[in-house]
């Protein structure tokens, strides 16, 4: 699990496949597909804490979201996930990274 430090920014980085003819492949997503969220840590996510709005593109399938461990938003201590939601060919997709939010004193 990638910790994080109450307050810091880190780039979090996705990568969007698909399975095509029995292999993995890196894909672009369907254009205005994309949306990047924070969600509790939980098997199934119900609720979104808050939308990153600004995902950067750097190759076929590889994305990368600006991620602020706000302090107003989330809580030192707790964990969380940040998603990808995607789609291609009208085919839903999501990707998880889990953070845990750490104070100051424990970021090694």
């Amino acid at each position: 699990m990638l910790k994080i430090v109450w307050g810091d920014s880190v780039f979090i980085h996705f990568e969007t496949v698909m399975e095509e003819n029995g292999e993995y492949v890196h894909v672009d997503p369907d254009p205005d597909s994309i949306k990047v969220v924070v969600e509790p840590f939980k098997t199934e996510p119900d609720e979104i804490i808050f939308e990153i709005p600004e995902v950067v593109r750097t190759d076929v399938g590889h994305y990368y979201a600006l991620f602020h461990a706000d302090k107003e938003k989330l809580h030192s201590g707790k964990s969380y996930y940040v998603s990808i939601y995607w789609k291609k060919d009208g085919v839903q997709k999501c990707e998880r990274v889990p953070v845990n939010i750490v104070p100051f004193d424990e970021q090694e």
